[in-house]
């Protein structure tokens, strides 16, 4: 479609992209001269008339321009007024304030429900020392909608009084929470809105006093400075917040100042909510009342928050979190919806006495690049506090915060000064964790460093966070790493040798266990010497060498073990004798064997049998184990899986792959972290300023930073494009061919929610094109851990790799071939109990087979397909780390194809296959595609016909068409798929009406016309409908207990699937059967014939009654789920006779 065709709505344009048109919203960002805040038809004030545009488009709506009002009257200055007139900051009410009077700073018009207030000026005090620079950071995303806020009440402050925190949303300073630990900046604002749980008579004669209401929510403040307001007990805390008002928020830069409307409106929407919650709660007795003092960026938005209560109060900030988060699941409504698990994202962790206001300011500097807002200058208190913290690199920015206090000057009313309780900042400015935005790819699991994370990369992969493929040949490993195998067989003999080096005189070399039991084996370096130790069962067994081993040369070990016996020797050395406590002597393991290394959760049990809590730092070149070399290279196919390797001798900060002047760190082998500098961000320093601040992603997608710089969109399911900004949209006639770019992934409905029990077997279908050799095809496991159950397949160097594991270890089947890349490829998987199977193509199958005792698959979890939201979650065993490239056309489960749209639970930019025919509207008149490989077939509406449905069938009358006639003498041929023929088919179903009163004959076939081959046959015996099938092993005969002979119409539904028959006559309960093991497909010549054969070798070799035609009737045709025309699709031209449709 090009864009003369296209219409664009809300303000977007039409962009024509490699001959392909779609509408793209304008960009947020306005020129310098046009960046003035506007006001919004929905009742939302934006930064500028870009971003009401680009929102308004985003969100499919039409919002315009609506001029400030012009207020009735004008202020009358005061004496102490300046001259200057600074500009109008206005806050939209419902209705105007009671008790409302004219003061020196107000305007109210009442016919557009504003209230005007002149913001404070820039006065310094004669008593000021100095005066602070404000810089706040630039963001831009989808701005909060929230619901009209309440009246304020509250009329404009005295000039006299003016501050800069005189025009917070929720009446309270701006400026950083912990500094205003106490109170808050300047003097004592105002409560315009302040929810309390005093009645309204309370409300109304404090929240309408000239500086609002104290702390406790009924106290008439006198003052700016709150001079005579009581003692609260103030507990602080933050939340993370997803809707407000009934609306999704999101943060916007207005927000930062607390002056504004959308910061008063969200402030007053919040505040009223947790004050209702908390009037309800366990600890309503002494709650007083709750303040937003900020407003920050989070996935949503974080509001930080005051909680007051009686100064004598006995409860703890833990009680007060508790009390709120059992509020907040109790209550049947609220208005405000934070994010889950609730649990997670609501803290209070300090406490103090609220007593008098502390001059406070805060300075806040953004170590990455930003646009800076117009400054305010404030009175400046003499001591400082500062803390720095580190954010993780994905969305979040490094935030220096400088925490300033002073006490009044002399003239002011003497006071008392709380001290700062620093340690509420870190959350503040740290809510999250270093590894809450999951940085790492591929399946790399995050670990925290300090303010830092490091990456531990499966194998294969390095870099700061996985995103670089690596190869080995001689593995190396950095304290963490291990490589992992299948159980090594070491009941009553092992022999083990091993050439390593190590840099680390302490570390693990090898190990096997047994789970939750006694028995296992290990290598392990202990201050400088091999130790063996290993247990059958009656106790430990410990040797150790006498050789020293060298920081990093080679050393050459051997062990040998019989029964309770054991010997080690290293570099030739003398062989140590030893043997483990009398008793068992049989060694039972069934854990991975691991070198290197063991999987975190493993660490402590291995810590507790080998005293080593820690992997080799070092390299291993050989290992041998009864005889039998292992491959230890990346690619040489024996290993199961592996965390952190890289190759022995490489130093991945060799050359500095941090850019900007930063410093490389070694983590592991193969990762390491780079330490930035000058302002720089991002894995290796690539940016100058965090990429996704701002961004053009639509605002469903999320912002990710790129290793190598720059962002990336994340597209949720329904939208695609770079920036998210198309809707993905799939017609229902149209195939669901999804496409993933290797960072994609779609999540389905699991294998076992389909109505088949797989824990015995399973057989998969899958049709897909690649456009690279490895990634993960489809993935369905038991936990999200690393642990249970699992099936999958994926590629791996361009052969197909079908993994399955039943609880004891996986079965690996790779394909002898590799795929053809950039063309369809057809993969059928079957698993039997423990014995499994892959065909490609139509080759040779291969088998394989799991681990013996476990012969059950147990899935709970949900099916991935293309890919995984995160790796590292999936089964350690199933060896997965990258995501699909290309697309996938079926996968069809027990016959039945389940890769549809209803089936998707979610998706990350995932689009659709647009090359292939039938996402191009092929098939005609509401005709649905069926994609064949690179082909198609159009399943046609019922009056229409052709290869793509184009050709309008004349209907006969009723009587005529409804039903044909066999007389015993007629055949009619059609193909076996209705509109095609095929030649191999894991599932029929057939469903047709017939009316007779003969007691034999055959009334359907399909299969080969040899002797001796597949068939399957509907057929008249003794009155009866019977069904048959042979898939080439032996027939199954199923028979209905409803005789037919009656001429009366009956309707028969015949199914198999696989090995699997079902029959249905009437509304008999079904009859149901299954073929012996080994063939489920039905090979056939792509014909089925109803009324019966002609005399061939077929029809001698079965029963009678089968060879017999039919004489009856037969109507209302269908073929796995398709209408039969019986005239208008027949091959053959016999002489067509009709029944009466009576």
């Amino acid at each position: 479609m090009s864009c003369d065709e296209m219409e664009c709505k809300f303000g977007a344009s039409c962009v024509e992209v490699d001959g392909q048109a779609h509408c793209e919203c304008p960009s947020p960002d306005c020129e310098e001269a046009d960046k003035t805040k506007v006001c919004g038809s929905d009742g939302v004030t934006y930064a500028d008339q870009c971003q009401l545009k680009t929102i308004a488009c985003r969100q499919d709506k039409d919002i315009t321009t609506i001029p400030y009002p012009v207020p009735v009257a004008s202020p009358t200055p005061s004496p102490t007024t300046p001259q200057a007139s600074p500009p109008i900051h206005r806050t939209k009410l419902n209705t105007p304030p009671q008790g409302h009077t004219t003061r020196e700073m107000d305007a109210v018009d009442i016919r557009e429900g504003y209230v005007e207030a002149v913001p404070p000026t820039n006065i310094k005090s004669p008593s000021t020392p100095s005066a602070v620079t404000t810089h706040l950071p630039t963001t831009h995303l989808k701005p909060s909608r929230t619901t009209p806020p309440p009246p304020d009440p509250t009329p404009g402050p005295s000039p006299t009084t003016t501050s800069i925190s005189e025009e917070s949303g929720s009446g309270d300073p701006s400026g950083d929470d912990e500094g205003s630990a106490e109170k808050g900046s300047g003097e004592e604002p105002p409560e315009p809105a302040s929810y309390v749980t005093t009645t309204p008579q309370y409300r109304s004669s404090c929240d309408n006093s000239h500086f609002g209401c104290c702390p406790d929510g009924r106290t008439v403040n006198t003052d700016a400075e709150g001079s005579k307001c009581p003692p609260t007990m103030k507990f602080s805390g933050f939340l993370h917040l997803d809707q407000v008002e009934g609306q999704e928020v999101f943060y916007t830069p207005e927000m930062e100042d607390p002056k504004s409307e959308l910061f008063g409106e969200t402030a007053r929407s919040i505040e009223s909510a947790l004050n209702e919650l908390f009037q309800k709660s366990d600890v309503q007795k002494d709650f007083e009342s709750v303040r937003v003092r900020n407003l920050a960026p989070s996935k949503s938005i974080l509001a930080f928050i005051e909680a007051h209560f009686n100064p004598d109060t006995r409860y703890t900030p833990e009680m007060v979190e508790q009390a709120l988060l059992k509020q907040l699941k109790t209550a049947k409504e609220t208005t405000i919806v934070v994010k889950k698990p609730e649990a997670q994202n609501i803290r209070f962790n300090n406490n103090g006495l609220s007593t008098l206001p502390l001059f406070t300011t805060t300075t806040i500097t953004m170590a990455t690049a930003t646009a800076t807002m117009p400054t305010i200058t404030t009175t400046l208190p003499a001591a400082t506090a500062s803390l720095t913290t580190r954010r993780p690199f994905t969305g979040h920015r490094t935030t220096t915060v400088a925490l300033v206090t002073t006490a009044r000057a002399a003239t002011s009313p003497p006071h008392i000064i709380t001290p700062l309780r620093t340690k509420l900042v870190p959350t503040h400015q740290k809510p999250e964790q270093p590894c809450d935005s999951h940085p790492c790819l591929h399946g790399g699991t995050c670990e925290e460093d300090g303010k830092d994370f490091t990456c531990i990369c499966p194998a294969g992969r390095g870099g700061s966070v996985c995103e670089k493929v690596i190869k080995y040949y001689i593995p190396s490993f950095g304290g963490k790493s291990y490589l992992a195998f299948t159980t090594m067989k070491a009941y009553h003999t092992v022999r083990i040798a091993m050439g390593f080096r190590a840099s680390e005189m302490t570390g693990l070399l090898l190990y096997n266990g047994q789970n939750g039991k006694k028995d296992f084996l290990s290598l392990a370096l202990v201050s400088g010497r091999v130790q063996l130790r290993f247990n059958t069962g009656s106790g430990t067994g410990t040797l150790e060498s006498n050789v020293e081993v060298q920081p990093g040369r080679w050393h050459h070990l051997v062990v040998t073990r019989t029964r309770r016996n054991a010997m080690l020797s290293v570099d030739n050395e003398k062989d140590v004798d030893g043997m483990s406590p009398p008793g068992t002597d049989g060694l039972n393991l069934d854990t991975d064997l691991f070198i290197g290394g063991v999987p975190e959760d493993l660490v402590q049990d291995v810590k507790e049998r080998t005293s080593v809590a820690t992997g080799l730092v070092g390299c291993i070149r050989m290992l041998d184990v009864n005889n039998m070399v292992y491959n230890l290279q990346q690619k040489g196919g024996q290993a199961l899986y592996g965390f952190g390797l890289g190759e022995c001798g490489n130093n991945p900060c060799q050359p500095n792959p941090c850019r900007n002047a930063g410093t490389c760190q070694v983590k592991e082998a193969e990762i390491f972290h780079c330490k930035c500098v000058n302002g720089f961000s991002g894995p290796t320093c690539a940016d100058t300023h965090n990429p996704c601040d701002p961004n053009k992603c639509h605002s469903s997608s999320q912002c990710h930073v790129l290793p190598e710089g720059g962002y990336k969109c994340e597209c949720p399911m329904g939208r695609e494009g770079k920036h998210c900004e198309r809707e993905s949209k799939v017609d229902k006639n149209e195939a669901y061919i999804p496409f993933f770019t290797g960072d994609s992934y779609l999540e389905m409905k699991g294998l076992h929610t389909y109505g088949h029990d797989l824990r015995e077997r399973v057989n998969l279908t899958v049709v897909f094109l690649a456009n690279d050799s490895n990634g993960l095809i489809f993935y369905n496991g038991q936990k999200d851990d690393g642990k249970g159950d699992f099936i999958s397949l994926a590629l791996r160097d361009g052969a197909l790799e079908f993994r399955y594991d039943l609880g004891k270890g996986p079965a690996v089947i790779r394909s002898r071939e590799k795929i053809k890349r950039n063309t369809w490829n057809t993969v059928k998987l079957e698993r039997i109990s423990r014995k499994g199977e892959l065909s490609l193509n139509g080759a040779q199958r291969v088998r394989g087979e799991s681990p013996s005792d476990n012969n059950a698959l147990n899935l709970k979890e949900s099916l991935y397909v293309g890919g995984a939201p995160d790796f590292s979650k999936l089964a350690r065993a199933a060896s997965l780390s990258s995501g699909f490239k290309g697309a996938i056309q079926k996968i069809i489960l027990m016959g039945i194809p389940i890769l549809k749209q209803e089936n998707a639970l979610s998706s990350s930019d995932v689009s659709m296959f647009s090359p292939h025919p039938c996402t191009q509207d092929v098939c005609k008149n509401g005709g649905h595609c069926n994609p064949q490989l690179e082909g198609y077939e159009c399943i046609c509406r019922h009056g229409y016909s052709g290869p793509n449905c184009k050709n309008q069938i004349v209907e006969k009358s009723a009587g005529q068409t409804d039903s044909i006639a066999f007389d015993g003498r007629t055949f009619i041929e059609y193909h076996n798929a209705v509109s095609k023929s095929e030649k191999a088919l894991l599932k029929n179903r057939f469903e047709l009406s017939i009316r007779t009163e003969a007691t034999h004959g055959l009334i359907l076939w399909g299969g080969k016309g040899t002797e001796r081959s597949d068939y399957i046959a509907l057929a008249m015996v003794d009155g009866h409908v019977q069904m048959t099938y042979d898939l080439g092993s032996k027939p199954v005969v199923l028979r209905s207990s409803v005789r037919v002979n009656t001429n009366r119409w009956i309707r028969i539904k015949a199914s198999r699937t696989l090995r699997e028959g079902t029959l249905q006559v009437g509304n008999e309960a079904a009859v149901t059967g299954l073929s012996p093991l080994g063939a489920t497909q039905l090979d056939t010549d792509g014909a089925l014939w109803l009324g019966g054969l002609e005399e061939t070798s077929v029809t001698r070799r079965l029963p009678k009654a089968y060879s017999t035609g039919f004489t009856g009737c037969v109507r209302d045709v269908s073929v796995d789920g398709v209408e039969l025309h019986l005239v208008e699709d027949a091959l053959n031209n016999p002489k067509i006779l009709y029944c009466s449709a009576k």
